[in-house]
């Protein structure tokens, strides 16, 4: 039990620590959107906004979680941290829903966008949430709240690379029509980190068997 306060004390610090650092990132982000009118870059500032609702929940679910159990609740209040990942989830298919419609009204209209702009701050994205994720990856907590805060992160990670790449494609080629392109792409991530966590915690919510389990 002390090992496992160990790693929820050293998690809910990075997660503390992630907290601070995407919402010092989202506001550059959508100051970028603003200068740039980058779509690739708006999907990655919407992944980055949930991004920073997700750590907000994992870190109060992690607070909660360590709430000693009374009343009519005998397992403590830990599946707190089981409904903040769900959410966290919900709110990546949502994301990914409102970048296909955005991308798609853009897809033979591209307008004009500045790739070195783009191209810079995908940069501090991959940067930030690389590095964010890699802490978390570091406390050894398997929660599936700190594994979905995680996974949130590589996610945003991901694309923000494809931003970069929209970016340089667009300083290097002119080629306009690659920023609501690599949109559809990180849209498609989102959805499948989504779902698949959705998947994850419903099994927990529902007490099934673990996967690779069969009974």
């Amino acid at each position: 039990m002390a090992h496992d306060h160990g790693h929820h004390g050293g998690s809910g610090r990075v997660l503390a620590w992630a907290l601070g650092a995407n919402s010092a990132l989202l506001v550059v982000q959508v100051l970028g959107v603003l200068a740039f009118s980058s779509l690739a870059l708006a999907a990655d500032a919407v992944h980055q906004g949930s991004d920073v609702l997700a750590l907000a929940i994992a870190v109060a679910a992690v607070v909660v979680s360590r709430r000693a159990a009374s009343g009519p609740y005998s397992y403590g209040l830990r599946r707190a941290e089981v409904m903040g990942a769900l959410l966290n989830a919900v709110l990546l298919v949502a994301a990914a829903g409102w970048i296909v419609v955005e991308a798609s009204r853009r897809i033979g209209d591209a307008p004009e966008v500045d790739g070195w702009g783009v191209a810079t701050v995908a940069l501090a994205g991959l940067t930030v949430n690389g590095g964010s994720a890699w802490l978390l990856r570091r406390t050894g907590d398997r929660s599936v709240n700190v594994q979905g805060a995680a996974f949130h992160l590589l996610g945003d990670a991901a694309g923000s690379f494809g931003a970069l790449v929209a970016g340089l494609s667009m300083v290097l080629w002119d080629a306009a029509w690659v920023d609501p392109a690599v949109s559809y792409l990180i849209a498609v991530l989102l959805l499948w980190s989504g779902v698949g966590l959705i998947r994850r915690t419903a099994r927990i919510l529902l007490e099934g068997a673990p996967g690779g389990i069969d009974i």
